[in-house]
């Protein structure tokens, strides 16, 4: 997962609100990752489905989150793995120290049902969550 942390290049940390960047120089950043996402050896040959993000996606995210939402909680998922288990305790049963856990088994707040769990992997907080 280290290898697959993209390090910000805006020189602060993402736990800042989206109104303390310029929204160019984060559309720029983005667009950047994405390159970086697209060329890497590490995701070719993977055995599990993963998505990048598309930057129509990533505007529309700023457009809803400015200007008081944290860089690193609007774009959490620029990369995406799902791996599709038959069983939650496969998962949970492993030592997930170095990841946050969203448990959404029982649904979510506003129940729409979707069920399922998400591991968020951020090497630091100047480095966007996969």
């Amino acid at each position: 997962m280290q290898n697959l942390s993209y390090e910000s290049k805006l020189g602060k940390s993402l736990k800042i609100t989206l109104r303390k960047f310029e929204k160019d120089d984060i559309i720029n950043e983005i667009l950047d990752l994405k390159e970086f996402y697209e060329s890497t050896d590490l995701l070719k040959g993977v055995k599990f489905s993963y998505r990048i993000k598309s930057l129509h996606s990533c505007t529309l995210k700023y457009n809803k989150y400015y200007p008081s939402i944290e860089v690193n909680k609007c774009y959490n998922d620029l990369l995406g793995i799902r791996i599709i288990i038959s069983n939650y305790k496969e998962i949970l049963d492993q030592d997930l120290e170095i990841f946050k856990v969203a448990d959404m088994r029982n649904g979510k707040v506003n129940d729409d049902g979707y069920r399922g769990v998400h591991l968020y992997y951020q090497n630091s907080n100047k480095h966007y969550p996969i």
